[in-house]
């Protein structure tokens, strides 16, 4: 499931939101990897946090570092990752 849903995501973004035409490949390996790690940041600090927090604030600590990180990932995103005038990886 983790692989299908970051072969649509990827595919979507590319054709969809940001329109990309080259170096498809090194941008997916990129893309996978900014994801699993957002991932794991995000589970770490929603475990971090709901401590601190309080357990009855679960559900808003987790929309709360969804909001945020969907901002974070859309904005590198659109102004590194997928930015087709400029190299992906400097050399």
């Amino acid at each position: 499931a983790l692989t299908f849903n970051l072969i649509y995501n990827f595919a979507l973004h590319t054709k969809v939101t940001f329109e990309t035409r080259e170096g498809h490949g090194r941008r997916f390996v990129l893309f996978a990897a900014y994801s699993i790690l957002m991932t794991a940041i995000q589970a770490y600090i929603v475990r971090t946090m709901t401590p601190m927090i309080r357990l009855e604030y679960y559900l808003l600590v987790i929309a709360t570092t969804i909001f945020v990180f969907s901002i974070v990932t859309f904005l590198f995103f659109k102004f590194f990752l997928f930015r087709e005038n400029q190299p992906i990886v400097p050399n």
